[in-house]
């Protein structure tokens, strides 16, 4: 399952429902949590696979500040990770 997460509030909880294979991609105002001082950075850097989109993050001007840790994908990179997974869910 693909979880969109848009908010940080909604991570906490889409954190809580999810399964290990699920995938999260950051959209919109949760790209800060992509900041290694963010108070959710440990939790979402643990999960397994998770992206980051790039545009949401390059119009917040955080694109230098966020961690290389995490996969910065395109819209592009966003609609492929839709079609991958048969299921998803927005928070």
């Amino acid at each position: 399952m693909l979880h969109i997460v848009k908010s940080a509030e909604k991570l906490k909880l889409a954190l809580l429902y999810s399964q290990p294979q699920d995938q999260f991609i950051l959209v919109e105002d949760a790209v800060y949590v992509c900041l290694p001082n963010h108070e959710l950075y440990t939790q979402i850097s643990a999960v397994e696979d998770v992206s980051v989109l790039k545009p949401d993050l390059d119009s917040r001007g955080l694109q230098q500040l966020a961690s290389s840790s995490l996969a910065q994908v395109d819209f592009d990179g966003f609609v492929k990770l839709t079609v991958l997974n048969d299921k998803s869910v927005t928070w």
